[in-house]
């Protein structure tokens, strides 16, 4: 989730991952060296949570090799199955 903001904070992310702040709190403690923390500069009590560059360079080589394991699955689909397929996750990324 974090690889998917430029900063987030500790109260955004906990509503996206439906979850309390404290809980958020107890994982990025847990997360040294993979997170950034900084003061909110709009709420000086809060907190923005980047992920450092090593942490953005490991989920970039995660998604890479999810991609390629996940592209022979989708060989034997027409353009016309595939672009069904993307309207249906595009719908289910859709806040309700």
């Amino acid at each position: 989730m974090l690889s998917q903001f430029d900063g987030i904070s500790v109260k955004d992310l906990a509503a996206q991952l439906n979850v309390t702040s404290g809980a958020i709190s107890q994982v990025i403690d847990s997360l040294d060296g993979l997170v950034r923390v900084q003061t909110n500069p709009a709420d000086r009590r809060g907190r923005i949570i980047r992920l450092t560059d090593r942490a953005m360079e490991e989920v970039r080589v995660m998604q890479a090799d999810v991609v390629e394991r996940a592209r022979p699955r989708f060989d034997s689909l027409s353009s016309a199955e595939l672009a069904e397929l993307d309207r249906l996750l595009q719908k289910l990324r859709m806040p309700r």
